[in-house]
């Protein structure tokens, strides 16, 4: 049973250690969408990919050791959640349990800073897209471009303002 635990430690640990790259990456990608660096960030997507297949494999490589703790333990794999290898390790293998509850704890910490860094990645690329949106219909009036008062209102109500003016 040791043994099993202290490759559980070891894989949660490379788990660790990946999802610290993937957040430094999803750091650096907020970077390259804020100055607009399309090549940079193309780049930055496949190498989180491909960091994220090494993680799936690690995933992988942890349930299968989990599937042999819970036979070990005599109970189903989905009773065996986290909290219930730290009590188990914190009862029977103490020496283990303090590596255990720091690798745990960080990747906890590491799952959260990512989440984080995803969603604000995800509204600067929306704020991103609105703008490109906003100034391609500034810049490409539809079929009927609009024509405005001298006092710089559409005389069309309802229509949206254009860049140029059907007059220029």
């Amino acid at each position: 049973m040791r043994d099993l635990l202290n490759g559980f430690i070891q894989i949660i640990s490379e788990q660790n250690s990946l999802l610290e790259q993937i957040v430094k990456l999803s750091e650096d990608k907020r970077q390259a969408i804020v100055l607009g660096q399309v090549q940079e960030l193309d780049s930055m997507v496949h190498k989180e990919g491909l960091l994220g297949q090494e993680l799936e494999k690690l995933e992988s490589a942890r349930f299968v050791l989990q599937v042999e703790i819970a036979d070990k333990l005599g109970m189903p794999v989905t009773e065996l959640n986290a909290g219930e290898i730290r009590r188990l390790t914190s009862e029977q293998y103490p020496q283990l349990s303090t590596r255990l509850n720091e690798h745990l704890t960080n990747l906890e910490k590491l799952i959260g800073k990512l989440r984080s860094s995803i969603q604000e990645n995800n509204e600067l690329l929306k704020m991103s897209l609105d703008y490109i949106d906003e100034m391609y219909y500034l810049l490409s009036p539809e079929d009927d471009p609009g024509v405005y008062s001298d006092k710089g209102t559409a005389d069309v109500p309802g229509k949206r303002l254009q860049l140029i003016d059907k007059k220029a």
